[in-house]
């Protein structure tokens, strides 16, 4: 086995016990979770954000005769409940 001269002292003591290689391996292996921990989030971020984006996009996009057709069909759908609710109020009353 061939030998690699390192001269700082405590790469060299790292490097030369078993103890240092074990340490060594558990910091590499550290730092790749961490590395795939802050990917991961970065990529989930990302797509949040896109959704965000397109959910915006889609809301600013709806023409102003849409909105008031919205408006108009609901407002019609709440005269239709309330006449529906007074038949109802009326009959009870009458009986």
């Amino acid at each position: 086995m061939k030998k690699i001269r390192v001269k700082n002292k405590f790469l060299r003591r790292l490097l030369g016990e078993e103890k240092g290689l074990v340490m060594f391996e558990y910091i590499l292996l550290g730092l790749l979770i961490g590395t795939s921990c802050i990917a991961g989030a970065w990529m989930i971020s990302k797509a949040i954000k896109d959704g965000f984006t397109t959910m915006a996009q889609g809301a600013t996009t709806a023409s102003q005769a849409e909105i008031q057709a919205a408006a108009q069909s609901a407002r019609g759908t709440q005269e239709a409940d309330k006449g529906t609710s007074d038949k109802h109020d009326e009959s009870v009353t009458n009986d």
